[in-house]
């Protein structure tokens, strides 16, 4: 699903008949949707990176700093069957400047280690990470998120009017709040986890794959 597929998506589940979502905020609550479903489904991606010498590697080229972990690190790639390095032998490095995987092994220059690692979605006008089976529960949760604005607002709105229009602003504040349940239960009902609430944005990780060899600590080529 496209970006624009996603933000008419978004705008049909809000059903913002009076205009008070501006097209910023619609595209804030995607954005901020597409964070948090980056934390429950991460996208997975392979990087064969070489070694310039010693126990150091550089990171693959799309690694988000703060976002990013390791599934595994397969080395030497390509073997059959695969072999991996311990999962727990090897730890990110931050250096002054830039970090690097520290391995619990020296290697040669030019050997490769094969680095499966997450990253966080990207929706933009160019690109479209999302699975097109996710796509609208990543929808219902941005329209969520758009709901509890609009609920907010007429619970407001019906505080400082009176008569028909402060009951007809409230059952409007309700209705909104009903359709923020709602929408967010859709959300991970899809995913099939349970909604623990708000929690900062960041990346999951599940732990690395059992490797069908492994390199121990300390064992070299």
């Amino acid at each position: 699903m496209s970006l624009v597929s996603l933000q008419d998506a978004i705008a049909d589940l809000v059903r913002d008949r009076d205009g008070l979502i501006s097209s910023g905020q619609r595209d804030a609550a995607l954005q901020s949707a597409v964070l948090r479903y980056s934390e429950h489904r991460p996208l997975d991606l392979v990087e064969d990176v070489t070694s310039t010498g010693g126990r150091r590697l550089e990171l693959p080229t799309q690694w988000q700093n703060g976002r990013s972990r390791t599934r595994s690190l397969e080395y030497p790639a390509g073997e059959e069957p695969a072999s991996y390095i311990e999962a727990g032998t090897y730890r990110l490095y931050q250096g002054p400047s830039s970090a690097q995987l520290e391995l619990p092994l020296s290697l040669s220059a030019g050997e490769v280690v094969r680095v499966t690692y997450t990253r966080g979605h990207t929706v933009d006008a160019t690109t479209d990470t999302i699975p097109d089976q996710d796509a609208r529960a990543v929808a219902c949760l941005a329209a969520s998120d758009l709901c509890g604005q609009m609920a907010r607002y007429y619970g407001q709105e019906s505080e400082s009017s009176i008569g028909a229009d402060a009951v007809d602003r409230k059952s409007k504040a309700d209705t909104y709040r009903m359709f923020e349940r709602d929408l967010r239960s859709q959300y991970f009902n899809h995913l099939g986890i349970a909604d623990r609430g708000s929690t900062a944005a960041g990346v999951v990780v599940s732990p690395a794959r059992p490797a069908e060899r492994t390199r121990l600590l300390g064992r070299r080529r």
